[in-house]
């Protein structure tokens, strides 16, 4: 390598922020350069559920209406049933009407007999629905990578709780850490293959970021994506392009949306399915059904972005739109479009079926607005929780006016040096695209580099 590509290249770790020594597995992870620690309370998990496959206890498990949902329910059901645990998964949840979080009507009839009740990607949100599983002596356990709120907080297995290591996970990234330790009780390469694939759609789909662990998780799984035997993903696969970047493009179009339609139409255990089903014949019916909800999504989603036209965008503050005719179901949508399209903050508002306004609030990166809001809104936002960049929260539709104005009056922070450019200095540009090219794929927090000459 010459002298100008290696000061190329330190130019590209220091614009993304990685040590030299960090570089490699950058460019190629592997499972091998996961944190060696293991998320918090994860280890207790473990050995509850060993406790629970002895005790032939019976347990119930809340997913979330969404492709993270759906994968981390499917991934932490196969792993501990793997090691004898009696389990099943419901979605109680509406999707896009019910807010954030398991509360008295989703555990209201779903307790007959179980002992164990673990909630994932999602928590239980009210104090009472707590107490219930307590008089009712269930045990609660809940794997979530939202900041905790409600539970009980030594049987939580969260990302938020220390350090850095696991801020940005997923919550199939939560199971799929889990399902690794679980292997080391009864090994299964073939689950934890199927896992890792999950666990990669889900990590996409979630838009966390696109360093470290989770790096490693989508590259790897992509590279198992082509090789699995499951049927629904082999039907869903496009061509093996041998291009890393192509192909997270070509699965994020292919697979992640259509996958991630079925729970916005309240059908997640379609999705869960495609994770478990062996049968050819069935996973064709399958597949036939994935493809009918995102035909339907698309064409919803077209009819929400005709809504927002003529609708003007303002800069260096948090953009707020509530219209009539604004579906719920697509306001993550259309946030996201202007977080990424326009590099803008925006909370969009959809009236929901209880007569609330849900919104979805996204940024682009390097700008965290998630706790601003949070602490700007106090007692206005009846429910707000989620990422850093991404998050939804429930307000009342009487007190809209109000909070559009907290909101597009808060300042905000963007860190620039994010987007500037990086100079060539003499090195050919064919040079320095190859050297770039070596880091696909790029994506939330690991952005694409400008270049100048």
């Amino acid at each position: 390598m010459s002298k100008k590509q290696q000061e190329f290249r330190k130019k590209l770790l220091k614009y993304w922020n990685i040590k030299e020594e960090e570089d490699e597995q950058t460019r190629v992870p592997s499972l091998s350069t996961l944190t060696k620690k293991i998320p918090p309370n994860t280890k207790k998990f473990v050995q509850r559920m060993v406790k629970a496959s002895q005790k032939k206890e019976n347990i119930l498990i809340f997913g979330d209406n969404d492709l993270d949902g759906c994968m981390s329910a499917a991934i932490l059901l196969d792993s501990i049933q793997n090691i004898g645990c009696n389990a099943k998964v419901i979605f109680a949840k509406h999707h896009h009407n019910d807010g954030p979080g398991i509360r008295m009507k989703h555990i209201k009839g779903n307790l007959k007999n179980i002992d164990i009740v673990i909630t994932i990607d999602c928590s239980v949100r009210d104090k009472e629905a707590v107490d219930q599983l307590a008089k009712k002596n269930v045990d609660l356990w809940t794997i979530d990578h939202h900041p905790y709120q409600f539970g009980i907080k030594e049987q939580c297995v969260n990302c938020t709780f220390e350090g850095e290591h696991f801020k940005y996970y997923c919550a199939a990234g939560l199971a799929f850490r889990i399902s690794l330790e679980l292997q080391k009780i009864k090994q299964d390469k073939t689950k934890i293959k199927n896992h890792l694939i999950g666990c990669m759609l889900a990590t996409i789909a979630d838009h966390v970021q696109l360093r470290e662990d989770n790096r490693a998780i989508v590259i790897c799984g992509i590279q198992e994506w082509f090789k699995t035997d499951l049927p629904v993903f082999k039907i869903l696969h496009s061509e093996n392009k041998n291009d890393i970047g192509k192909n997270f493009h070509n699965i994020r179009k292919k697979a992640v949306s259509p996958l991630n339609s079925c729970p916005r139409y309240d059908d997640p255990y379609t999705t869960v399915e495609s994770i478990f089903c062996k049968d050819e014949k069935k996973a064709i019916s399958i597949v036939e059904k994935i493809k009918k909800y995102n035909s339907k999504r698309i064409n919803e989603a077209k009819k929400m972005t005709s809504l927002m036209e003529g609708q003007s965008l303002k800069k260096d503050c948090i953009n707020v739109f509530y219209k009539e005719g604004f579906s719920a179901m697509y306001v993550s949508q259309i946030a996201s479009r202007i977080s990424f399209k326009e590099n803008l903050p925006s909370v969009i508002f959809a009236k929901s079926n209880d007569g609330c306004l849900r919104g979805s609030a996204r940024s682009p990166d390097g700008c965290e607005i998630r706790d601003l809001v949070i602490e700007a809104l106090g007692e206005i936002a009846i429910d707000i929780g989620g990422h850093p960049q991404a998050f939804g929260l429930t307000i009342k539709e009487s007190d809209y006016k109000e909070a559009k104005k907290i909101i597009e009056s808060l300042k905000i922070k963007f860190n620039k040096e994010i987007y500037q450019s990086i100079d060539l200095n003499g090195l050919p540009l064919e040079e320095a695209l190859n050297i770039i090219k070596e880091y696909e794929p790029f994506g939330s927090a690991f952005k694409k580099p400008k270049i100048h000459e």
